[in-house]
């Protein structure tokens, strides 16, 4: 077996176990946080192993790291929802540096933005506090900057293969969607929260899967290789 893929069958397993555990409890257990960070912590070992402490891949290594203990906070979101946040946000920034900045189209993120602030105006109103409003409009922020820089990539690299440009864009997006689930599922209770959990959780382990493969550079060079014997 691939030393790249035990990481992988490790995180789906912990996927399961997460969803079983973790989900249909509304006041889980410390030892629940163990559960829950356990896919994540799968992630970091599959960079690890992949693609070392270097490039793209160390920054979301960073970035997963931060997210554990964001999903440790968010186990409790009556207590520490704004802290659960706050390491989310400081996470996204991480996938930004890692995606960087170079050949930005700022008229992509106009239009990601511009979208965000649209469903900003229904979100914000679900929020019971000021301070919620202000820590999740900064958190908009930061995640839709970085489905920004992923759709880019996914766009208008050519020299990436196509498979982890693909990734960077399904993680993104995912990443997206699971946010704005916990917001409208959970916060705004519109849904039984066992069905708000599968949700939340399901979409959000789906989209740190992604960002980790658009990460891994050597995990795709068989792919490059096979492409450029096709060109000669």
């Amino acid at each position: 077996m691939d030393r790249r893929t035990l990481p992988l069958l490790a995180f789906f397993g912990c996927v399961v176990l997460s969803l079983l555990l973790v989900a249909p409890s509304e006041s889980p257990p410390r030892p629940a946080a163990v559960v829950k960070c356990l896919p994540i912590a799968c992630l970091v070992w599959f960079l690890a192993v992949a693609e070392g402490w270097r490039g793209q891949a160390r920054w979301f290594m960073m970035a997963l790291i931060l997210s554990m203990l964001g999903d440790v906070y968010l186990l409790w979101p009556q207590t520490y929802f704004l802290e659960g946040v706050a390491a989310f946000a400081v996470a996204q920034c991480l996938y930004v540096a890692g995606h960087g900045m170079k050949g930005a189209t700022w008229q992509v993120g106009l239009g990601v933005h511009g979208l965000a602030a649209l469903i900003m105006m229904y979100i914000l109103p679900v929020l019971p506090t000021t301070a919620d409003k202000v820590f999740v409009t900064l958190y908009s922020l930061t995640i839709n900057t970085v489905l920004w820089r992923a759709l880019d990539r996914a766009f208008f690299r050519s020299d990436l293969p196509v498979s982890r440009r693909l990734c960077a864009a399904l993680g993104g997006v995912t990443f997206c969607v699971s946010d704005t689930s916990l917001v409208f599922l959970q916060v705004g209770q519109m849904v039984p929260h066992l069905t708000a959990q599968l949700v939340i959780l399901s979409t959000y382990y789906l989209a740190q899967f992604f960002h980790a493969l658009g990460a891994a550079e050597e995990f795709w060079a068989p792919e490059r290789k096979v492409k450029k014997k096709r060109r000669n």
